[in-house]
């Protein structure tokens, strides 16, 4: 089962919950409008009905919630905006899907990008229109992400054998045989220069390892996170920064 199956299965249950359906309640108290749905999914099939008589209906709602979202920290609010904005979630996923890259990490980036937007969405500013902006600025969020990841892959080549280096050092860096496919050459050269900006104190060793796994030799951000008992997110945070000093020091050597 792909992840976002297993997510769309999660956030279904959690709006089927009996705590869930308190909430609503009491959403429904605070946006009268919402009076007209007596169920979550209800109000979902409105949401997703297609229909241009309900735009100005449907923008009052979102700004609504989505302020609230901005206010407050509360799970069951995540869970309704992500089932809400499931549909356009998905189109931008089927859009990129077949582009080289990791599904689940394609995925994971999605949804980081799609939450960012919903938490600096300037509802004043732009009040209209709102599920089309949320949309555009999440992918705006992610064509950014996949420029920065294209740009990687030009300096490294993924999936090449390696080998543990005999030799001990600080960091324990693999070794490349003479094995390798051709394009060994510029893994090692990019291996070598993270190890040169850990040396100088431009990086920590806990960043090379970091950016060792997830960008040299592919692993996916969640399985770096799970076995170093960190969450999807503070590892996605903690590689944005990395990548910055990284850029930082090739433009300011």
């Amino acid at each position: 089962m792909e992840i976002r199956e297993k997510l769309r299965e999660a956030l279904e249950r959690d709006i089927s919950s009996e705590e869930f359906k308190e909430f609503f309640q009491d959403l429904q108290n605070e946006l009268p409008i919402l009076a007209n749905f007596p169920e979550p999914s209800e109000f979902l099939k409105f949401m997703y009905l297609k229909n241009e008589d309900m735009y100005e209906t449907k923008d009052m709602i979102l700004r609504v919630l989505i302020s609230k979202y901005q206010k407050e920290n509360s799970s069951f609010l995540t869970s309704l905006l992500c089932l809400i904005f499931l549909p356009v979630v998905d189109s931008i996923y089927n859009s990129k899907k077949y582009q080289g890259f990791d599904n689940e990490d394609l995925w994971g980036e999605i949804q980081v990008a799609f939450l960012t937007t919903l938490k600096e969405y300037p509802i004043s500013k732009r009040p209209y229109k709102v599920a089309s902006n949320i949309k555009f600025d999440t992918l705006n969020k992610l064509c950014k992400w996949l420029k920065k990841e294209r740009e990687w892959r030009n300096i490294t080549t993924f999936n090449v054998n390696i080998k543990p280096r005999k030799e001990t050092n600080t960091f324990n860096e693999p070794c490349i045989t003479s094995s390798v496919p051709t394009g060994a050459q510029e893994k090692r050269e990019a291996i070598d220069f993270l190890l040169q900006l850990a040396e100088k104190g431009v990086i920590s060793e806990q960043d090379y390892h970091l950016i060792l796994s997830t960008r040299i030799y592919g692993e996916k951000i969640k399985d770096y996170a799970k076995k170093n008992d960190l969450t999807y997110e503070a590892a996605y945070k903690r590689r944005q920064r990395v990548d910055k000093l990284i850029k930082k020091h090739l433009r300011h050597p």
